[in-house]
């Protein structure tokens, strides 16, 4: 029984993690890559996003810039397309940006499903962090 129980949460999980994704897609190997190299930041990402004292307003996004060792970033953004402020999902936050990071090489963006309010980002760039350097950038 509890075998059963474990392989139907596998299933869940995986499952929750295929909703409406796009990949960004490079120029003959221009783009910085992988992605993986960010999934050290998403838990502590989503969990700030997730726990912030300030809802986020509608149309406007929370982010993070993260630096890698070998001199490049990760962008990390929650965009709340919802009709009202509010604070993002950590458990979304952090299953869209783990299969971002899994399934697209050189990031992308996506949700939970086409009825949930966060669009979530995760896009590793050259560069490093700079202040005043939108993420993205």
């Amino acid at each position: 029984m509890l075998s059963k129980t474990v392989f139907m949460a596998t299933i869940l999980a995986a499952a929750m993690a295929q909703g409406p994704r796009t990949c960004f897609q490079g120029n003959n190997g221009v783009g910085a890559a992988p992605a993986t190299d960010c999934a050290q930041f998403i838990t502590g990402f989503c969990s700030d996003a997730a726990a912030s004292q300030i809802p986020v307003r509608v149309n406007d996004s929370t982010s993070r810039c993260f630096n890698l060792p070998d001199g490049d970033r990760c962008d990390l953004t929650a965009f709340n397309t919802y009709s009202r402020d509010s604070a993002p999902s950590g458990t979304n936050c952090v299953t869209v940006m783990t299969d971002l990071a899994a399934n697209c090489n050189l990031g992308g963006f996506g949700k939970i499903n086409n009825s949930t309010v966060y669009t979530f980002t995760i896009d590793r760039n050259h560069g490093v962090c700079k202040q005043g350097v939108q993420a993205g950038s």
